[in-house]
């Protein structure tokens, strides 16, 4: 008999604007890949309806609609594991919520947190610094996106048995990506990529500060291409005609499916500023593509770039040394295809869902 495994996570095939997150993409490939045939799922949706912020009222009844249907599950459908992939925030809330209620039934836990800003929640509120140890020491079984997130949340937690701590790194489908790309070979002006939400907490304003600071040093030879939005563009549109940028800034919008593939594909660097990453696909998005990198070193990004050797990482919220890493890959084209070409062959060995699924395959069967 296949063990039951109740999985609560995002199952929706894309947003209503059209866009696929890496949650969505890791919960969908996992439930079609072969691990269908290790073991019989019963699934829970969590997406969000939308990412504008909702009320407390509004997210506490989803919330209890979601937790009645859980409990339902677990007395109807003689559940063995629960499985569940969280974010930060509420989100951690109600799935440590359930954690505690699988439990109490007496079922084998897997909780998988998957957004950097969990640091945050644990930094500024005792509560949840005590809720998020509390549930690492219950479950069975942390899934940590990297190395560095597995230290820290065994340091966390305080708990010794470090076997529950299991490391998989993130996972894309690779195929769709992996096209010829001769980043040495471009043409000026070169294309530097920056793919995913506006805001401050993704250092979108870091960025123009150091486009900013290229231009004063008279490097022009770029563009900067924006794919995505938030609640910075609008401030961030204009703080780049501020800065006297706008001619070096490319603000798309959002570009998925095929088109972001091309973007990729048109870009010599790849750029991620942010304060706080859990473990970006779009990071292995872009390697997959050859570009080479240049990411702040928080989340687990240390974990998937080697410093000078398939990209370059700086501190979040040093604009100078990101113009810095800027600078020397514009002008060295040769230094992009080696970063590049490594960065490809990182993503390939680490990060493709054939990997993921052996790893999960392993968990499955310790816990059944």
């Amino acid at each position: 008999m296949k063990p039951k495994v109740l999985f609560v996570g995002s199952f929706v095939q894309k947003s209503k604007s059209g866009h696929v997150g890496g949650q969505m993409f890791a919960c969908n490939s996992l439930i079609n890949s072969r691990l269908s045939d290790l073991v019989d799922w019963h699934l829970i949706d969590t997406t969000a309806t939308t990412n504008k912020k909702r009320s407390f009222i509004q997210r506490a009844y989803k919330s209890s609609l979601r937790l009645a249907k859980f409990e339902w599950m677990l007395l109807t459908k003689k559940i063995d594991i629960v499985l569940l992939f969280t974010s930060h925030g509420f989100s951690f809330r109600e799935k440590g919520m359930m954690l505690r209620m699988a439990k109490l039934f007496g079922k084998k836990t897997i909780i998988a947190p998957r957004s950097g800003l969990i640091k945050n929640d644990v930094e500024t509120s005792e509560s949840m610094r005590s809720f998020v140890s509390d549930i690492i020491r219950k479950t069975d079984h942390v899934i940590c996106q990297g190395p560095s997130w597995k230290t820290y949340y065994s340091e966390l937690s305080g708990e010794t048995n470090l076997d529950k701590f299991v490391v998989i790194h993130n996972w894309i489908d690779t195929k769709p990506y992996l096209r010829e790309h001769s980043p040495e070979k471009k043409s000026i002006p070169v294309r530097v990529v920056y793919l995913g939400w506006v805001n401050r907490n993704k250092g979108i304003f870091d960025l123009l500060d150091a486009v900013k600071l290229l231009n004063e040093e008279g490097i022009e030879s770029f563009i900067v291409d924006v794919a995505g939005n938030g609640d910075a563009f609008d401030e961030a549109v204009n703080y780049a005609k501020t800065l006297g940028i706008a001619e070096l800034i490319d603000f798309k919008n959002w570009v998925m499916g095929e088109s972001k593939i091309d973007l990729l594909h048109s870009g010599d660097i790849y750029v991620i500023p942010s304060y706080r990453e859990g473990y970006p696909n779009s990071l292995l998005e872009a390697m997959s593509c050859g570009l080479p990198p240049i990411a702040t070193s928080v989340g687990a990004i240390p974990d998937v770039i080697q410093d000078g050797e398939n990209g370059y990482l700086f501190p979040a919220g040093n604009a100078k040394m990101l113009k810095e890493k800027l600078y020397d890959l514009i002008l060295h084209p040769e230094k992009r295809a080696t970063f590049g070409a490594n960065a490809k062959a990182t993503v390939l060995r680490n990060n493709t869902v054939e990997r993921a699924v052996h790893t999960f395959s392993e968990v499955f069967k310790n816990l059944s």
